[in-house]
């Protein structure tokens, strides 16, 4: 994708997180398949390609343009041709999470569906949410605004957290 559009391309994963990983994972590009030596991270992974290929279409790239940019990405998964996104974790949540709720809109914003799923699979159980709340081409813009970090919680997990400026954890205030 960058080969043909250059920067002017940002995927919809970059869209929802800290724009300074963005911008880290860039500058130190033989970090990007660190984390999946983290076990969970790897799963999660692996629970996604599974997922996909056993309920769902696997998709290849959307690409829509928005201005000056080209923004692109892919769900999980198509069901009924409506977006999926697929979250691995410990637990099932109550209610979906504010952040994979903003993926899910940009991936049904991409793909012009007014409809799609939050499917949480846990150990115990499958958690799935429908979201129909969609956004408008001026909220994508609105999103593309740098944020660091994005999420209040985002730099305590991060692996770029000892080298950020921003970095707002423990961490980074020790001496």
């Amino acid at each position: 994708m960058y080969k043909k559009f250059g920067d002017r391309v940002i995927f919809a994963h970059e869209i929802t997180r800290c724009s300074r990983k963005n911008e880290l994972e860039k500058s130190y590009s033989w970090t990007r398949f660190s984390s999946w030596l983290v076990p969970s991270i790897l799963l999660g992974e692996v629970v996604h390609e599974g997922f996909a290929k056993i309920f769902g279409e696997q998709t290849a790239p959307y690409v829509k343009p928005l201005g000056d940019y080209i923004i692109s990405g892919s769900p999980d998964a198509m069901i009924n041709d409506k977006p999926a996104e697929v979250k691995f974790q410990r637990t099932a949540p109550e209610s979906p999470k504010e952040h994979h709720i903003d993926r899910l809109k940009l991936y049904m914003w991409l793909t012009g569906s007014d409809e799609g799923y939050l499917i949480y699979l846990t150990p115990e159980r499958v958690a799935a949410f429908t979201v129909n709340e969609t956004v408008s081409d001026v909220a994508v813009m609105g999103m593309l605004k740098k944020m660091y970090p994005r999420y209040e919680w985002e730099c305590r997990l991060c692996q770029f957290s000892g080298i950020c400026e921003f970095a707002q954890t423990e961490r980074r205030n020790r001496d």
